[in-house]
């Protein structure tokens, strides 16, 4: 792709157009103006801006382009930092760096000025996607650099103090100058951040070769990063593609590869893989496995688990699951203090024909998810300081329909009911526009299906769940974002929700059908201090 001619505003339906689709997940034209306090002014402009399709309380620059979450990182004083790719400039792809917000508590944020500003020519295509992450006991950030051709290497910088306000690059950079084995200068991208493992540290970088997409793994020395004898993964052999754009050729090219540890007792007993599948795809997927010692002690990852699938639809990699059921991508994981695995995704602003015509903002964050694994699954489910946006007391009703006063643009829905052969529609109406929920359940396995009120599917979700054990459904609705739990995290699915007309203070919640279901509702407040 020429990343710098993308200027997409509106496309014609809800996948990213392929020009734009092979560039991101690693994002980025640089910002070329750098002064603290202009980037400081761009940041109190943005704080007064808003509209009717807007998120509140959702991690999200109110003005210009967002997309893939860069470097989620927690810092010894407790604060919580994520990064993103950003042009302050417009609402399309260019001119973009790395944006940063910052919080006390994953629930309320504020905006910082971004960073990786001002580059040098090894980064004038750009600074894309990267990690943030600890190395010798200090926080460092290792991303991909592009000169101006879009030749990628890797890069280093560091904070000039605990803030994370502001970052100097390693005078060293590129650090990583060569591509792995049988990838060209042009594919490959998205460091991870660093594993220890069996006394050594490891990173992880995804790349495309000629027979299928790979992670190659890099140990990292006093001598810098050394390509280990084997990848940690590779994908199986695709047949018959050329490029990694083509249709059914999407795993040519890993982007944004992200290796979780699932933890029982804090002890890793399972890895979950996450690979972002671009080009017509535009999905996460993941395997669950184990690390394995390859031929040179670097670990490779090795699928073996058994994991039921959590939404409709073929995730392209044998064995492997989508993440997210709806139109989230490049999630990006980090863990905490408090030994919790927390990830974040980016949703655009695609929508497909109801997409509104002008916007000066595209994309956001998606809520915190905490990541575990619990009953032999992988649950993706809110992480719960969310629950300090609430404002107001909690509404609670068995009867439907019901009108719930201020929460059109910013509720939080939870539904409980017992599973056994259910058969539930609920649904929601703000501003003209409505929302469907459809929950059926038989045996131990249920689906929760989400359409538009024209009927169309937006995502399907599914679930595994023991006979008798209750069932809760979650949902956030953020102006134009909407975000589904179904069973305490076993699927998840992201979308947008555009209603048109201005602002209005109730949000209609109807449910018919069988068992009898109980609603609790709050109203949130904005996520910015």
């Amino acid at each position: 792709a020429a990343p710098g001619a993308v200027r997409i505003m509106r496309p014609p339906n809800a996948l990213i157009p392929m020009a734009i689709a092979a560039a991101l997940c690693l994002v980025a034209v640089p910002l070329t103006a750098g002064t603290a306090a202009s980037a400081r002014a761009l940041v109190d402009a943005q704080r007064s801006v808003t509209d009717a399709h807007q998120p509140q309380y959702h991690v999200r620059p109110q003005t210009g382009w967002l997309n893939d979450p860069n470097g989620p990182f927690q810092s010894a004083d407790g604060t919580y930092h994520v990064f993103f790719q950003h042009n302050p400039h417009g609402a399309s792809w260019g001119n973009i760096v790395w944006g940063h917000a910052a919080s006390k508590d994953l629930a309320r944020w504020t905006l910082e000025a971004p960073i990786l500003t001002d580059p040098p020519d090894y980064q004038l295509g750009g600074a894309w996607s990267g990690s943030v992450f600890e190395l010798e006991g200090q926080p460092v950030a290792l991303y991909t650099c592009t000169d101006k051709r879009h030749r990628q290497a890797q890069c280093l910088a560091r904070p000039d103090d605990a803030s994370l306000k502001t970052w100097t690059r390693d005078p060293k950079n590129p650090v990583l100058t060569a591509p792995p084995r049988g990838a060209s200068t042009k594919n490959w991208r998205d460091p991870t951040e660093a594993l220890r493992w069996n006394g050594a540290t490891y990173v992880f970088v995804g790349a495309g070769g000629p027979t299928g997409g790979v992670v190659v793994a890099y140990e990292v020395t006093a001598d810098g990063f050394a390509e280990t004898s084997a990848p940690l993964w590779r994908a199986p052999r695709v047949l018959g593609c050329r490029r990694w754009h083509e249709t059914g050729c999407a795993s040519m090219m890993i982007e944004c590869p992200d290796l979780l540890p699932l933890k029982t007792q804090g002890r890793a007993v399972k890895y979950a893989l996450k690979l972002s599948l671009g080009a017509e795809q535009h999905r996460d997927v993941f395997l669950v496995g184990d690390l394995v010692g390859g031929g040179d002690g670097a670990p490779v990852f090795e699928p073996d688990a058994s994991v039921p699938p959590r939404c409709a639809g073929s995730a392209d990699i044998p064995g492997a699951t989508l993440l997210d059921c709806g139109g989230a991508y490049a999630s990006k994981s980090f863990g905490d203090r408090k030994g919790r695995r927390i990830s974040f995704s980016w949703l655009a602003d695609y929508g497909g024909p109801k997409t509104p015509e002008l916007l000066d903002y595209n994309g956001t964050l998606t809520l915190p998810r905490v990541v575990s694994w619990k009953g032999g699954s992988l649950r993706y489910a809110f992480a719960r300081e969310l629950r300090e946006l609430r404002t107001g007391r909690r509404i609670s009703t068995r009867a439907f329909p019901a009108a719930l006063d201020g929460l059109a643009d910013a509720a939080e829905l939870r539904f409980s009911l017992n599973q056994t052969d259910a058969n539930v529609l609920a649904t929601l109406r703000r501003r003209g526009a409505a929302l469907e929920a459809r929950l059926a359940c038989a045996a131990d396995r249920c689906g929760l299906t989400i359409s538009d009120g024209d009927r169309d599917t937006i995502c399907a979700m599914t679930a595994s769940i023991a006979p008798g054990e209750p069932l809760a459904v979650a949902a956030y609705v953020d102006a134009s974002v909407v975000e589904w739990d179904l069973a305490e995290g076993r699927a998840a699915c992201a979308h947008r929700w555009y209603a048109p007309g201005s602002r209005r203070d109730a949000l209609e919640v109807d449910v018919v059908g069988k068992p009898r279901v109980e609603l609790a509702a709050w109203q949130l407040g904005s996520a910015y201090v």
